[in-house]
C-alpha cells in the first residue's frame, strides 16, 4: 500500500516476482482532488465506485478518472470542480 497523505494519493500495488516473472501492478489507485475522489485505476472485481457511496460519499463527489472526460459526465458520478465551474461560466 502506498499512502501520500500530504498530496491524497493513495494505492495498492503488487511488487515482487512470480515463477521468474517481474510483477509491477498497480490494483487500486485513488486520489482526492479539490475535495472529490478520483479513481484512476480499478483493477479488481470491486465496484470502488458504488462502494464509496454506500459508505456515504455522494455520487457527485465522485469522479471516475479511469474515464475519458467526454464520458464522464454520462456517468452517475460528479466531474471536475474545474469543468462545472467552466460549464457554469457559459450559461
Amino acid at each position: 500500500t502506498i499512502f501520500d497523505v500530504e498530496n491524497d494519493r493513495y494505492m495498492l500495488i503488487n511488487i515482487g516476482w512470480f515463477n521468474e516473472q517481474r510483477i509491477h501492478h498497480c490494483v487500486i489507485h485513488i486520489d482526492i482532488i479539490d475535495c472529490q475522489v478520483w479513481i484512476q485505476a480499478n483493477n479488481t472485481d470491486r465496484l470502488i465506485a458504488e462502494e464509496l457511496v454506500a459508505a456515504g460519499v455522494p455520487a457527485k463527489s465522485i469522479v471516475l478518472g479511469l474515464q475519458p472526460p467526454d464520458v464522464r459526465p454520462y456517468t452517475a458520478y460528479g466531474v471536475p470542480c474545474r469543468e462545472q465551474q467552466r460549464e457554469s461560466l457559459k450559461v
